[in-house]
């Protein structure tokens, strides 16, 4: 009876031991697919938009649209491959990866503006030029202004001196006019100044993005994955083949064991001796089964539950920002193409990992000023992707007057609190009616 006892022990642990490596070598093989998943998705975008940059002006402006929202999904895909790392085991180091593709996001952010305040400037020139419309004079500046900044944009001369040479030229004239049509022709040259800097800037990035490494690092990751998926089948091949033959072989032993036995009654022979093998195979051949149906599953699934709380009440003294918009849910999901849940997600993201943000910036205000910089501006970062325009002006205001060594008041640290509790208010009543 001693012996076996022993036996079906041993055969139970083997059996528990394989289900539980089984089980979880393939919830890792899942999580795996899954980020593989994520690049293909992150792979194609990337290549659509370099398609769109890989185009002269006038399309590029035309695409400006689409190219924000690419790059959102960009942003969203970089974060879901940040989460699914963390529900596997063993997965490669791809912190090189996401700063590479932060990189090429705040890089298109910037050429995104470039150009948006380029279509700016040319609108406002044309309000401009109609409002004078009769009057010789200025009609005729704003035409040329108009003509430099199309030359400045087309001319292949870097940094178009002549340019900026007769824009120097009408400052000069618009000292002669009346007070009101100087100040406004003052102002628009100063805008031409500043838009035309911030293109020539915008070029380089055009260059620099369609020579950027990401697609390298997106390759580099799938070919890591992909071998630790062969990696996976191996483990579990080799396991579920050593189990195997270890079942196999208790249950022939017992069945030498019964036939060798003498010949008494039935009521004699111990229970344990014959119907644990018989159990303990039951018990494996199910395990088995279950393996492979664990393993054929092809498309992952990540289960989401989020809980929200209610968040302390915050102060109320800043009260011009009660009529500022919070999160623009519906904005933010016309960005994503009407994926729900990658709003969830970006949401929850949000929700979990910036709650204490102003505590951390607070906190190292006078012994990190490097540290409090970042914090306020990936609270900006993230506060603009998700249409926060009162949490981004307040994380705005605070790295502005960081990066000017300034003082960060108490009242600024309270209004960006203020912001910042009542984003994630919003945010856990969006999650909780989706839920």
């Amino acid at each position: 009876m001693g012996k076996g006892y022993k036996r079906v022990r041993w055969t139970w642990i083997v059996a528990i031991i394989w289900a539980l490596v089984v089980v979880a070598v393939s919830m890792n093989y899942r999580a795996n697919v899954a980020s593989m998943q994520t690049l293909n998705k992150m792979s194609k975008d990337v290549e659509e938009l370099q398609g769109i940059l890989s185009y002269d002006t006038p399309f590029r402006i035309k695409h400006l649209d689409k190219v924000g929202g690419i790059i959102q999904k960009v942003y969203i895909q970089r974060v879901k491959l940040e989460t699914e790392l963390a529900q596997g085991f063993f997965n490669p180091d791809i912190n090189q990866a996401l700063y590479t593709i932060d990189r090429y996001i705040e890089h298109v952010r910037s050429f995104v503006k470039a150009e948006t305040d380029v279509v700016t400037l040319v609108n406002n020139l044309r309000k401009t030029r109609e409002k004078y419309v009769g009057q010789e004079k200025l009609e005729s500046i704003y035409f040329q202004l108009s003509a430099y900044v199309l030359e400045a944009m087309y001319s292949d001369s870097s940094g178009s001196p002549a340019v900026y040479r007769a824009l120097d030229k009408v400052f000069l004239l618009s000292q002669s006019l009346p007070s009101d049509q100087s100040r406004e022709l003052q102002q628009v040259l100063g805008q031409i100044s500043t838009v035309l800097g911030g293109y020539a800037q915008g070029n380089y990035l055009v260059e620099k993005l369609l020579e950027h490494s990401i697609h390298e690092q997106i390759t580099h990751l799938e070919n890591q994955y992909d071998s630790l998926l062969d990696v996976y089948l191996i483990i579990i091949i080799s396991v579920s083949g050593f189990s195997i033959f270890v079942l196999t072989l208790s249950r022939e032993r017992q069945n030498i064991s019964v036939e060798t036995m003498p010949e008494i009654g039935p009521q004699d022979i111990p229970v344990s001796q014959v119907e644990p093998a018989g159990e303990a195979a039951v018990i494996g051949t199910s395990i088995a089964s279950h393996a492979d149906e664990v393993v054929s599953q092809t498309e992952p699934t990540v289960d989401k539950q989020y809980s929200s709380k209610a968040s302390e009440d915050v102060s109320t003294s800043v009260s011009d920002s009660q009529n500022l918009p919070v999160i623009d849910f519906d904005k933010l999901t016309d960005s994503l193409s009407g994926d729900v849940e990658s709003v969830v997600l970006l949401l929850n993201v949000f929700v979990q990992d910036h709650r204490g943000d102003v505590q951390t910036l607070t906190s190292s205000l006078n012994d990190d000023h490097e540290n409090a910089l970042r914090a306020a501006h990936s609270l900006k970062g993230v506060a603009a992707n998700l249409g926060a325009n009162g949490l981004r002006e307040a994380a705005n205001e605070v790295e502005k007057t960081l990066k000017e060594n300034g003082t960060v008041t108490p009242q600024m640290l309270e209004t960006l609190d203020f912001h910042l509790q009542r984003s994630i208010r919003e945010a856990e009543a969006y999650l909780k009616e989706k839920s």
